[in-house]
This record gives structure tokens, sequence and C-alpha cells, in this order.
């Protein structure tokens, strides 16, 4: 295996749009298609479904799609420092430390699994896993752990954090259209998901510091964390299209309003340690009781309760361009209302193109900015037969090939009449 492949299975390991996006929507960067007809619509876009279809029944085959990112280490980096069986020099940690920004080290991940889709006229259903996680570290962390405790140097645990979760979204969603003559046509789409947890591990509260002189130790902190592996959770979508022109078409839409889910607390820990050693009179620090005697620290688990996690209201506002019959513009602004395991609130854009370089075969490109996988560049391509679709895509985040912080891959098939 080579270190490239490494390094990805450990941001996998080591860990987030709204449901992960399909095959076809990575090849754009995201950018949301208002046309595309699927059982994806579900997760927003179900005013499409309103228009008149060629087909009139849509079946998508099991898929997938997956990303993970980090804001420090690009995959030469990690080649450089960290997979040589070597020790690292100071300047190694220096530069390491270099690369992780003030506000911590963070790493995102989203994976979806669409187990089935189908779509019939005006109604669509989904049934799909979801998995996603964030996770933020301080960067005094790193510090004391690649230099080990500085004398007359204080240490604080303040924004580490972080959330996971895996689910089953069950999805149904509906089109309707708006009679009126202004443009060519104006549709109304409304989704509903029940969420059935499965898997929540979640840093609820940390704290802590630690600072030392040449005869002084002194420190405490708490870890909070709660574990569950049942919930459940409602959650709503609402979209508009307006198809102005043959090659126009706006839309916006709001995707999870109200989505949250409630969570049968099967474990709840608070880890706290307390460092005071005023008063330990040691011979040397080999002393085998020394750290018993100065550090102290205790666990205590309960079970019982529930506590709540909420899925981030997501607004968007997405345009469609037919260039040519073979080339096509896409664009998407969307922005994330509340911090959760799917990434920090705030916003980002999606500019994605797909031209059809064959009968039947087409090729994708786009790039994007903010959420919680950062700069991304993608490719892809599709497939297009009479009764059989088959879409690819991968996005590099934050760099291209190497350079890149994190990547991301799907692939979706699909078979209609």
């Amino acid at each position: 295996m080579n270190r490239t492949s490494c390094f990805l299975i450990l941001i996998f390991a080591a860990c987030s749009w709204a449901q992960a996006p399909s095959g076809r929507q990575l090849g754009l960067a995201g950018a949301q298609d208002l046309l595309e007809y699927s059982s994806d619509v579900v997760h927003g876009g179900a005013a499409v479904l309103a228009r008149q279809q060629t087909q009139q029944l849509w079946i998508d085959l099991p898929r997938f799609s997956a990303g993970a990112r980090n804001n420090s280490f690009s995959v030469n980096f990690w080649n450089d420092q960290f997979s040589k069986d070597r020790y690292l020099t100071s300047a190694d940690k220096r530069e390491i430390m270099d690369r992780i920004s003030e506000n911590g080290l963070t790493i995102s991940g989203l994976a979806s699994v669409p187990l089935a889709g189908a779509v019939y006229r005006k109604i669509a259903l989904q049934f799909s896993e979801e998995y996603a996680l964030h996770v933020n570290a301080d960067r005094e962390l790193f510090e004391l752990a690649l230099y080990g405790n500085q004398l007359n140097r204080g240490y604080t645990l303040e924004d580490f954090g972080g959330e996971q979760y895996a689910l089953l979204d069950a999805g149904v969603a509906l089109g309707y259209e708006f009679k009126q003559e202004a443009i060519k046509g104006l549709y109304g789409g409304i989704g509903f998901h029940f969420y059935l947890g499965q898997h929540l591990d979640k840093v609820t509260d940390a704290f802590g510091e630690l600072s030392s002189t040449d005869s002084l130790l002194t420190g405490y902190g708490a870890v909070q964390r709660v574990r569950s592996n049942r919930g459940d959770g409602i959650g709503f979508d609402l979209s508009l299209l307006g198809e102005i022109n043959e090659r126009w078409s706006v839309g916006v839409g709001a995707r999870q309003i109200g989505g949250g889910l409630t969570w049968v607390v099967d474990e709840a820990t608070l880890d706290a340690f307390e460092v005071d050693s005023a008063g330990v009179i040691v011979d040397s620090l080999d002393d085998e009781d020394y750290v018993s005697r100065a550090f102290r620290s205790s666990s205590n688990s309960v079970s019982g309760g529930s506590i709540e996690t909420q899925l981030p209201t997501i607004l968007e506002a997405s345009g469609r361009h037919v260039l040519t019959p073979r080339a096509l513009l896409l664009a998407t602004v969307r922005v994330r209302l509340q911090e959760s395991a799917q990434g920090k609130p705030g916003g980002e854009i999606a500019l994605g193109g797909e031209h059809k370089i064959a009968e039947m075969f087409l090729i994708r490109g786009g790039f994007g900015s903010g959420g919680p996988f950062g700069t991304r560049f993608s490719l892809g391509g599709g497939l297009r037969t009479g009764h059989y679709d088959l879409d690819i895509g991968c996005a590099w985040h934050d760099g291209l090939f190497a350079s890149t912080k994190g990547l991301s891959i799907g692939f979706g098939h699909s078979i209609h009449w």
C-alpha cells in the first residue's frame, strides 16, 4: 500500500453539503442541477417532480459517495513528515506547528449510501445511510505533544470538540405545478424525512489548563462525552423552481428545516484530571510515585436520559443555463445556519459545467469554495443509454492531486423507463 493510500485511510478513520453529493453532483463540485430527475430530489429540489418528464418510472440502484478533509496537512506534507521511519527534528516540529492554524486542526467527513430510491411521476422515495463527522483539536495540544511540557508556559483546552453520527434517512418528496402564464413553468416541492439514529458520539463540553514553573506544576481539565445507539427525528425540505425559458432556470430551497434527532443516552462520561505538585517532594523525576501523587484523575459514567442533536438548516439558490444543446452551466450558493457534525455554519459557492462529447458520454468539471470541504476542484463523467445511466465524480479539496488536503469520490447508477 502506498503512502497516499495510507494518508487517505487515516483521514477517513480519524474522522462534512447536507447529504453527501451524488456522483454527478460531485463532478460539478456540489452545484445543483435544478432539472435533474432522480430520487436525490428527496434531499432538495423536489419542485422538479411537478415538471413533465419523458420517463414515467426511475429507479436508483445502490450507490455510494464519501469525502474527508483536514485544514492543515496535504498528502505531500504527510508523506514527507509522517510516513518516513525517522525522528522528527526541531525544524520538522516547527513546520508542523506552522501548518496548524490558530483555530486548531479541523477534520470533516461525510458518507452517503443511498440503498434504494425511486421516482414515479410526481413522487419520489429514497432510503439512505448517512454518516457525518466534524472534529476540532486545539493547536496547543499538538504543541504539548511535540515539545512536551515547557517551563513558564501555559496550555489551555478550549476549542476541543467533535461529533459523529450515523443514521438511516427515509424520505419522500412531492411536486406541485403552479398554473400561471408569466414564465414557462413554475413549480414547488416539499420533502419529508424520518431519521432513525444508529450511532452518536459527541463531546458536549471540554475545558482545562496546565502550567508549570521550575518548582510547580498545576492544572485541571474535564471532557464530557455522550454516546448513544438509538434515536429518531424528522425534518422537512421546501423548494421552488422557475423555468424562465428554454435556456434559463432558477430555483431556491431550504433543506432540513427543523431537522434533528432525540437520542436515548447509553452512556455519558466525564473524564477529569487535576495536577497540583505543590508540597510534593521528590528526589528525582524517576520517583515511581511522583505521577500518582501529582496527577489525580477520575472517570464517571452514567446512563439514561436523552440528548438533542440538530441537523443544520441549509438555504440554497441555484441557476441553470443551457449554452448549447450539448453544454450546460450550473451555479449554487448555499448557506448552512447551524453548527453540527456536518460542519460549521457559513456559506459556500459551487460552479459546474457539463458537456456531451458523444451521444452517450458526458464530461463534467467544477469549482467550489467554502463549507466543510473548503476549496475544491472536481472532475466527473457520465454514461447515458436508453434505460441505464451511470455517473462518477471526484473532488480534490484545498489543492490538486498530491497537494490536496482531502478527497471526495462517488458513483451512482439507475434504470428508467
